[in-house]
């Protein structure tokens, strides 16, 4: 134990809180370009990074509102059979007759003798039994 706790412990004196220091200064907030700008000056590499995903991004997203002319043929979010020149590809497709089964065949088995002459070596040995 220190000696000043051991002084206090004595007297009796109850332990004070800490002493608080000075808050420093608050500076004023930067506009955010300008904090955007800074943090790209300190990694230029992950603001590069940033930029190209930004840009595919951007990219994308034109593309898919801007340069399509027509409708995609089977869209993610909307009811199924909705559109109608889906209904009738697929009326076709089951009008037409279903192919012929393949002959069913009896399956090949090897003899008896060539399974044991196979599962011979894969066996563990006899125990002894004279010891």
């Amino acid at each position: 134990m220190s000696a000043t706790m051991a002084a206090r412990a004595r007297t009796g004196a109850s332990l004070s809180a800490p002493v608080r220091r000075a808050q420093p200064a608050r500076r004023k907030s930067s506009p955010w370009l300008a904090s955007l700008l800074r943090g790209a000056s300190r990694r230029p590499g992950r603001a590069l990074v940033f930029l190209a995903f930004g840009l595919v991004s951007l990219a994308i997203v034109v593309n898919a509102l801007m340069f399509q002319k027509a409708r995609h043929p089977h869209p993610m979010l909307s009811r199924s059979g909705a559109t109608e020149e889906a209904r009738p590809a697929a009326a076709l497709r089951r009008a037409e007759p279903a192919p012929a089964p393949a002959p069913m065949t009896a399956p090949v088995a090897p003899p008896p003798a060539a399974i044991a002459a196979v599962l011979a070596p894969a066996l563990p040995l006899p125990r002894p039994t004279g010891l």
